[in-house]
């Protein structure tokens, strides 16, 4: 459909970020375009499926190993390159962004423990993950505010909204909508509007840059560009994706 827009002068996408994109690589050089930028988090989900496989191939206890040792290597990437940059790699790379995927297969391993621990005090660790989630993009100000801006050293590689202290909370989140109690969050995550969110969510994520950009063509303006976002997602889901995953019982 990009190509289609192209063709149709709609939009203008170079090619080599055409080249990143249908390549999966748009994580080395994700600045090209504004278009095709938000194809960075899709290129480090299918480079992580590309060792996933072999990842686990290894078995119950090494697999545990090498994901932990991932998610240590993000750490050090990203320790590294706050010090001696590399213009190749940024926060947005596989390697400073790959123990988002490796936390989660963490935690699936380790589900039965986890969950055993959480469901003793569901809702505590609830209330204190979210809060600490929204909290944690705060703490610079707060320390810069307090005159000791030198604790923010500890946050390099950890990171704050979207680092590994964040992924662990978000698992915590998940956690509690998936096999918590069944009350008023999981009733909000299950009504017929956030299900219909869920269902179009993927066709939302690819249209959203042309949508909500800086341009002044009035439908990309808020609010209708909203509501132009979820026609064309909608669309998107039942003419293209829809008939693209019934393919998946033949092939």
């Amino acid at each position: 459909m990009y190509y289609v827009l192209q063709k149709l002068s709609f939009i203008i996408i170079s090619p080599d970020s055409w080249l990143t994109a249908l390549t999966y690589t748009k994580h080395f050089n994700w600045k090209l375009d504004w278009l095709t930028a938000h194809a960075w988090t899709l290129s480090v989900e299918e480079n992580f499926y590309l060792i996933w496989p072999l990842i686990f191939l290894t078995g119950p206890n090494m697999r545990k190993v090498l994901c932990f040792l991932l998610i240590v290597s993000a750490l050090l990437v990203r320790t590294y390159i706050y010090y001696y940059p590399i213009s190749w790699i940024d926060e947005h790379s596989l390697f400073t962004r790959i123990d988002a995927i490796a936390t989660g297969c963490l935690l699936a391993l380790y589900k039965d423990e986890i969950f055993e621990q959480l469901s003793k005090h569901w809702k505590k660790y609830f209330y204190i993950s979210i809060f600490l989630l929204f909290f944690l993009r705060l703490v610079p100000n707060l320390f810069t505010y307090f005159g000791i801006d030198e604790l923010n050293i500890i946050f390099i590689p950890i990171g704050l909204t979207h680092g590994t202290l964040a992924n662990v909370l978000i698992g915590i989140i998940l956690f509690f909508s998936v096999f918590g109690p069944q009350g008023m969050w999981f009733k909000f995550l299950n009504s017929k509007i956030i299900n219909y969110i869920g269902l179009i969510s993927y066709s939302l994520y690819l249209w959203q840059q042309i949508l909500v950009s800086e341009s002044r063509v009035w439908f990309t303006q808020f609010p209708q560009n909203i509501i132009f976002l979820l026609i064309v997602a909608s669309a998107s889901y039942y003419f293209i994706e829809k008939p693209f995953l019934k393919l998946k019982s033949k092939f």
